[in-house]
């Protein structure tokens, strides 16, 4: 056989298994891409037992889908959330109303009452009593400038006005001069009122 018929014959071969390790990748290929299909079909059916297809905005979660009972306790804290992760932006206008948060969700109980239980001594003059006004429109950014007016209810009796007038700190913080007169029952409830601002009512509860 000549040289040349030899070097063909061996080209030939090599072109045939060439040929067979494409078939096989291609083969694997085929294979990875069905159980790729059957993975996808897989989660298709469980996220189609817990999202519901509106039509209309998208895909939304089917109700009920999550509820209490399936989120542990303390499942949700703080340090899970990062800084500015909810604004006020992050919710559609309305999403949040009366009617989505169960009667008796939020009550009394659920936020803290500004008490202050030590120092504080009864039918004893107290100096430069600190406190805070809020503005009405945003109640968080601090007012300055108010004409602040003071009352105080005595062991649950009807407000009068205090001894004294309040005088501003700054940028929001205010002090009163609490006369002894003002302080002369065992629990004390203090409001301080004025326009544009939310009112601050504080209970002190004194010492003998």
């Amino acid at each position: 056989m000549a040289e040349a018929d030899v070097l063909a014959a061996i080209a030939a071969v090599q072109a045939t298994l060439d040929n067979f390790a494409t078939t096989q990748e291609v083969a694997q290929e085929v294979r990875d891409l069905a159980i790729a299909g059957a993975a996808a079909d897989s989660m298709g059916a469980a996220l189609a037992s817990v999202l519901a297809d509106t039509g209309t905005d998208g895909v939304v979660l089917a109700a009920d889908a999550i509820t209490a009972a399936k989120i542990a306790d303390d499942a949700i804290a703080a340090e899970h959330i990062a800084a500015g992760a909810i604004v006020a932006g992050t919710f559609a206008a309305g999403a949040i109303d009366a009617a989505a948060i169960a009667a008796g969700a939020i009550d009394q109980a659920t936020f803290a009452v500004d008490v202050y239980e030590s120092g504080i001594k009864k039918n004893v003059a107290l100096t430069a009593f600190p406190f805070w006004m809020y503005d009405a429109a945003d109640h968080v950014t601090g007012m300055s400038g108010l004409t602040v007016t003071a009352a105080r209810s005595i062991d649950g009796g009807a407000f009068a006005a205090c001894a004294n007038s309040p005088t501003a700190i700054s940028g929001g913080a205010y002090k009163i001069n609490l006369a002894n007169t003002d302080l002369n029952g065992d629990t004390i409830m203090l409001k301080f009122t004025a326009a544009l601002a939310d009112d601050t009512v504080i209970t002190i509860k004194t010492t003998s």
